[in-house]
């Protein structure tokens, strides 16, 4: 029989059958069960730490026994250079992965079925861009996942040395598959890590094993090669009536990359003020086209002057598709594309970077990349032509490390933009 008549409001007590139980209340209802730990919803901030020149993350939870903790973790993201906007990415990848209970906390997870609900996880909320995630599940499928399903390992059984040796087996390659370079293994090495501190955080593992070897040594590339201004100017002569032509012009002038030179549209052209924004992009990864209103970065974004010589370009293009549009109204595909087949499909990335190639080839020019015509010669050494054509207040590369060599080299407001009749003269007297 229950009697709480002698009850202490202080202190309460539970009378049953003469005799008597202590009970905190409080404390029973705030203590909360390890099992119970990862449902708690963990908070953080971006804060800059006195002393230190990075970012720095607090997180705010509550642990096993309801205790509030505060942690502060290093995000390694420095704060000079206006770089706010990596730290808060950073914040949103941990506070995903913290607050994450998608994952089961079994310790006999298999390793490459956790690795995989984890990619699933950081795509599903958002911490990777859906292009990041086709490469890192192409990576996941290609090398990852081949060498450890067979091993039928499990997270908690992955040691320091099963890494080694998949480190050995991916450099080294093997009789019918060429080894992979060690900056190819290094990147394969941060995911694995990433996904170990998480089951770290899920308290399935103690350690991280991927930070207990010795990781491969950074090659640095010395493959970008460049083209000398009178390659380049053999180059656009023979690019001149192709397809690729005004993609080929873009690429020298603003040095822009190849996903934001086919993801722009005619709404972002004002050919009224000799403007066009930077505001989408195209890429292609594992076979998936990926179309989207974002750039890779920040210093992407802005309104570029537009040359007359562009001008001219982009106006041809525009007379070209109109035409198109009347002789096939009904097969025409209309998307706002810019750069487009004859039927108004997209110039995919791979045919650009194909017909790129061929290009070369037929006209004795150095093998490079599409993307090496971004390379820091070609916008420097030839900074003193660009900037006839070009009036701004930054340097329009689009890459954060970038001199504003324009800011360097003001033009007088009151002049007017030169007719550039003809955009090779500019290069004929500068030699390699």
């Amino acid at each position: 029989m229950l009697n709480t008549d002698k009850a202490d409001p202080k202190c309460p007590v539970l009378c049953y059958d003469n005799r008597k139980v202590k009970y905190d209340i409080d404390k029973t209802f705030s203590t909360r069960r390890k099992d119970d730990l990862s449902m708690t919803k963990v908070k953080g901030n971006i804060y800059e730490k006195k002393g230190s020149p990075y970012y720095w993350i607090v997180l705010d939870y509550l642990d096993a026994n309801g205790k509030r903790i505060k942690k502060w973790e290093n995000t390694h993201v420095l704060i000079k250079g206006n770089n706010k906007r990596l730290a808060q990415a950073k914040l949103k990848e941990v506070l995903a992965e913290r607050n994450s209970n998608q994952i089961d906390l079994s310790k006999d997870f298999l390793f490459v079925d956790f690795m995989a609900q984890w990619l699933e996880i950081r795509r599903d909320t958002k911490a990777i861009a859906p292009t990041t995630y086709d490469g890192y599940k192409l990576v996941f499928d290609s090398h990852i996942k081949p060498y450890f399903e067979p091993l039928r390992l499990k997270v908690k059984d992955i040691t320091p040395s099963h890494l080694e040796k998949y480190i050995n087996v991916k450099i080294k390659g093997s009789s019918s598959k060429r080894g992979l370079s060690p900056n190819s293994v290094i990147k394969h090495l941060h995911n694995i890590s990433k996904c170990f501190d998480t089951a770290i955080r899920q308290n399935i593992i103690a350690f991280n094993p991927a930070k207990r070897i010795d990781w491969p040594q950074k090659v640095k590339y010395t493959g970008a090669r460049h083209l000398s201004p009178r390659q380049i100017e053999q180059l656009l002569t023979a690019v001149k009536g192709d397809v690729i032509e005004p993609i080929i012009l873009f690429a020298i002038f603003y040095g822009m990359r190849r996903s934001e030179i086919l993801g722009m549209k005619w709404d972002a052209i004002d050919l009224d003020s000799n403007t066009f924004t930077i505001r989408h992009t195209v890429t292609r990864v594992n076979n998936v086209l990926h179309k989207s209103d974002r750039t890779k970065n920040k210093s992407s974004y802005g309104d570029m002057p537009i040359p007359l010589v562009v001008k001219r370009s982009l106006e041809s293009v525009m007379q070209a598709q109109m035409r198109n549009k009347l002789i096939q109204p009904n097969d025409y595909l209309d998307e706002g594309y810019i750069f487009t087949h004859v039927d108004g499909r997209l110039i995919l990335p791979n045919y650009a970077s194909k017909r790129f190639t061929q290009l070369l080839e037929r006209n004795n020019l150095p093998h490079i990349r599409f993307h090496d015509l971004r390379h820091p010669y070609v916008k420097q050494k030839l900074k003193k032509y660009l900037l006839r054509f070009c009036y701004s207040t930054s340097f329009p590369c689009g890459q954060s490390r970038s001199l504003f060599i324009l800011r360097q080299n003001p033009q007088p407001s009151n002049q007017s933009q030169p007719d550039c009749r003809d955009i090779h003269k500019p290069y004929q007297s500068v030699s390699p």
